[in-house]
């Protein structure tokens, strides 16, 4: 197996691509202020220092022979500011009107653009079967406003010659990089409908795009900024009026929000993440651990910040499958509405929690009457879960029997099925927990994953843990046992005691995530080897569920009540993060569960600078695991969905697995 990937470190050697032109920034960056035009005295210099590179930009989209957004010029267009009226480059298919058109706004903090960031991409999205465009808005020493300004007109512009550029006025997609990231999120959350008065023909129509695709930028100056309010109301509302998550509503377009966390603040995605779960916004989500700012299509073509990571060059593809998904209407909408038995496998032999979940008190405990009806109403289930993990040769987590071990109880003792690779080689080993709302486990979760985990070349372990009516705590002791066994059993199974994965589903998820937090030190006076090395993870994959009960808490409100609210920390991962907690990856689907769990999980490692991934995927089902099709619940077969697991095998890869 590879060794971990080292986290990439900026040094003056390696931040460029070789021989571009790049400008001196530093004498210019710190004279932008939102609140003052650019000083005249320097614009000179401004347009010397960049000359260079703005021919190279210009040069690079002349072939797709840029027009111009305003016939007549640009408001506010100066000769003298060295720029050229800002156009839009456009090329399309022959049937354009039935495809999206991608408008691609580069970076270069708002100082420059960045041609890598340009025409390559729109090349690759043309390519890929959409119409594309290449934006050239103007930049330092105009505002930053009169920058948004030109994304909003470009929109308006293609929009308006929809007929005559062959193009379909309905599905015009802006994607930016970096400071054009940050341009097309304001151009998403900031747009009209036109005026209909308007002698200009352009301005009639509406200047909101169709779908958004931020990459890597700043997307928060309210929740994060990157200089501190001062406690300023006037620079506070200046930045709340301009700044795309406080201006998210109910008529934002969808999202496609990508970035890297080594050099990008993670919680700026996050944060408009979470803006747009509020207003129902529909969004999908990647953040990568590793990576750079620059990295564009991170394909090879042209790497700056070291940005040539196949990984994360995956976005590329996860965001044409999604621009289909939203602008030809191939999302879920006529899905049928989560009743009834419509989110059951069919002949499943799915127990009727209704009849037992409402008696779980608020300490997650049941009354004792109803342990003979659960025993029986949950039988089948159980029994299949327990015959699907037997071929595996399950062991007990105890010799001797699990601690408060009930036979009354109606389980096995808690075990653990194990397979391992007989060639010995030090290879990672993935511990996988099924959900089934700590009253059931589902065995579908269960198995199937392990065995496709173990074709993935890892050794592959299910845990048996104890649900209803034992309490939650006991499903954590069963799963921190279960960590600790596979590393003090590591040399009878021929396994590597330092590469221990532990992957969950729903409530396999969250208890997955306690144990990434509430890992407990080896004693090593205990008489029992097992307690004497460390239940810590070495990496903990949670996958769809209620990932926070502080945050977010599944059931009701805390009421202010601190015994709840410690309990509730006390089960809930983020409530529990260190920054020795390992790293962790993270995704689930957003038709059934808050998509603020896992936002909230990924703020929290963030401050605690824990590196993580997450996938936030629009569309798709509670219950979905492999989402292969093969054990499709709640409609949960979706192969947009089901990349999670190569993303996850190339995360662990990385990790050194």
């Amino acid at each position: 197996m590879p060794e971990k990937k080292q986290r990439f470190k900026m040094t003056s050697e390696n931040t460029h691509l070789p021989g571009y032109p790049w400008p001196d920034d530093s004498p210019f960056w710190p004279l932008r202020d939102p609140f003052r035009p650019f000083p005249e005295d320097r614009i000179q210099a401004l347009n010397e220092n960049y000359a260079e590179i703005r021919r190279v930009f210009a040069d690079s989209i002349a072939k797709w022979n840029p027009r111009p957004l305003w016939e007549d010029g640009a408001p506010g267009f100066r000769a003298d500011y060295g720029q050229t009226q800002p156009s839009v480059a456009l090329r399309v298919h022959e049937n354009g009107r039935e495809l999206p058109t991608v408008l691609v706004c580069p970076g270069g903090g708002f100082l420059w653009k960045a041609s890598y960031e340009g025409m390559p991409v729109a090349e690759r999205f043309y390519e890929a079967g959409c119409n594309a465009a290449v934006l050239d808005y103007r930049v330092l020493p105009y505002t930053r406003d009169q920058s948004v300004s030109d994304g909003q007109r470009a929109i308006r512009w293609l929009r308006a010659n929809a007929e005559k550029l062959g193009i379909h006025p309905d599905k015009i997609a802006i994607l930016g990089f970096s400071a054009g990231g940050r341009l097309s999120a304001a151009v998403g959350t900031h747009f009209d409908a036109g005026n209909p008065d308007a002698a200009d023909p352009v301005e009639r129509v509406s200047s909101r795009p169709d779908a958004v695709i931020p990459c890597y930028g700043s997307m928060s100056d309210c929740a994060y900024p990157k200089k501190g309010l001062q406690h300023n109301r006037e620079r506070q509302r200046y930045f709340a009026t301009r700044s795309p998550d406080t201006c998210v509503t109910v008529e934002t377009p969808p999202f496609f929000i990508w970035q890297c966390a080594d050099m990008d603040d993670p919680r700026g995605a996050l944060n408009l993440s979470k803006q747009l779960t509020v207003y129902g916004v529909p969004f999908e989500l990647h953040l990568f651990p590793y990576g750079a700012h620059g990295t564009a299509m991170s394909d090879g073509q042209n790497p700056t910040y070291g940005g040539d990571d196949p990984h994360v060059g995956r976005w590329v593809q996860m965001c044409l499958e999604w621009l289909d998904q939203e602008l030809n209407q191939r999302k879920r909408d006529n899905d049928p509405p989560f009743v009834g038995d419509s989110h059951h496998l069919p002949g499943y032999p799915w127990p009727d929690e209704e009849r037992f979940i409402p008696f779980r008190d608020d300490y997650g405990y049941f009354p004792e009457e109803l342990v003979p009806a659960m025993c029986e109403g949950f039988w089948e289930v159980r029994e299949r879960f327990a015959k699907s993990i037997s071929k595996w040769n399950p062991q007990p987590l105890w010799a001797d029997g699990a601690p408060g071990f009930r036979e009354d109880y109606g389980h096995p003792q808690p075990s653990i099925a194990v397979k391992v690779h007989p060639d010995g080689a030090k290879r990672g080993t993935v511990l996988v927990c099924a959900g089934g709302a700590f009253v059931w486990k589902a065995d579908y979760e269960g198995m199937p994953v392990a065995e496709r985990f173990y074709e993935l070349g890892y050794n592959a372990a299910v845990l048996d843990y104890r649900v209803a009516p034992y309490h939650q705590m006991v499903a954590k002791m069963d799963g921190q046992r279960a960590v600790r066994w596979l590393r003090a059993n590591a040399g009878t199974l021929g396994i590597d005691p330092d590469k221990i994965a532990v992957l969950g589903f729903s409530a396999g998820g969250v208890l997955v995530n306690s144990l990434g937090a509430y890992f407990l030190p080896g004693d090593p006076g205990a008489d029992d080897p097992v307690e004497r090395v460390s239940s810590r993870p070495d990496a903990v994959i949670v996958c769809y569920g209620a990932f926070s009960s502080v945050a977010f808490p599944a059931d009701e409100n805390l009421r202010h009540d601190r015994a709840h609210q410690r309990l509730y920390a006390s089960l809930s991962g983020d409530a529990g993060l260190t920054v020795d907690a390992p790293p962790y990856f993270i995704w689930q689907c957003a038709d059934m569960d808050d998509p603020r769990n896992a936002i909230n999980l990924g703020e929290q490692l963030t401050w605690r600078g824990i590196p993580f991934e997450m996938h936030v995927f629009p569309y798709g089902a509670h219950g979905t695991a492999l989402s292969d099709g093969q054990n499709p619940t709640a409609g949960g077969g979706d192969p947009h969905a089901a990349v999670w697991v190569p993303l996850c095998d190339e995360w662990l890869h990385e990790e050194g697995f």
